[in-house]
């Protein structure tokens, strides 16, 4: 696997396991493989099997396809780096203001 997608993979692998509140060691033991293993891959040092790819998309509800980088017919997505922080900062927000945000990106989504 080239680095550089490597590297995107691990990002876009940190993030889905954010979302999912999900620890290292926790995706790591519901997934039967060890700490170091999805630290290196969230780092871009390791590249995963398919297998492994089949076994994180299972573990955090996400198809394969958000793993990879947007082919160039692909509707833009945010850059990870942008949901990274978008994370970050809901962590910190008890869950009225969570679902607060959340109507507020569902009221974005039906703009014109």
């Amino acid at each position: 696997m080239h680095k550089a997608l490597q590297r995107f993979l691990g990002s876009q692998l940190r993030v889905y396991r954010d979302l999912n509140r999900l620890s290292q060691i926790e995706l790591a033991e519901r997934m039967g493989v060890s700490k170091e293993t999805i630290g290196k891959i969230e780092r871009g040092t390791a590249a995963p099997s398919f297998k492994t790819i089949d076994s994180l998309c299972r573990e955090l509800a996400i198809s394969p396809r958000y793993l990879f980088p947007a082919g160039k017919y692909e509707r833009h997505k945010p850059s990870s780096t942008a949901l990274e922080k978008l994370i970050e900062k809901a962590s910190k927000l008890d869950d009225k203001e969570i679902e607060w945000m959340l109507e507020l990106i569902e009221a974005i989504e039906k703009r014109p």
